[in-house]
């Protein structure tokens, strides 16, 4: 049975449903534990000195306009559901030093919190695993996504990891 730590970026509907179909889960969110507004460095610190998975939502899912600068520093992107790191825009991305044009997504809010949690696990720190639900991902999918992790997820199994339900 996994602890979960719900992002206060998360659908509260997705919670309530957890709940109501399994209130044996456990299952705590941000508001509960005095981490409103807190940046996501510390809630991923509090999440992994309480050993809890964290369940986390985008903001948005849109794809960002051709002409957007995006600039380096505390920001992230993902393309395809895929960290990018590090990154520079210009005429194109700068990825691993070549020049690529890519679609990007922007998640909640540049500093994202599956880009910390990368951070983290690049810096050596515990994290005991993340899971990012995109918005089009149905309320009823995503409760059930939770429950099937908590049902079949082995202790300790998501340690270190940062997925994007649902799972395919």
């Amino acid at each position: 049975m996994l602890r979960f730590l719900a992002d206060e970026n998360l659908n509260n509907q997705i919670v309530r449903g957890v709940l109501r179909r399994n209130s044996n889960i456990d299952i705590v969110r941000v508001q509960d534990v005095g981490l409103t507004e807190i940046d996501d460095a510390t809630v991923l610190e509090w999440a992994a000195q309480n050993e809890r998975v964290v369940l986390t939502q985008r903001e948005f899912d849109e794809p960002l306009p051709d002409s957007l600068p995006l600039r380096n520093g505390k920001g992230g992107a993902t393309k395809n559901s895929a960290f990018c790191s590090p990154l520079r825009i210009g005429e194109g991305l700068l990825l691993r030093g070549q020049i690529k044009l890519v679609e990007l997504t922007l998640t909640h809010d540049l500093a994202t919190m599956t880009n910390f949690a990368y951070e983290r696990l690049q810096a050596g720190l515990a994290m005991p695993g993340l899971f990012e639900i995109s918005r089009r991902v149905s309320v009823g999918l995503a409760i059930e996504e939770i429950l099937l992790l908590d049902e079949c997820s082995l202790e300790g199994e998501w340690e270190g990891q940062v997925r994007f339900l649902p799972l395919r």
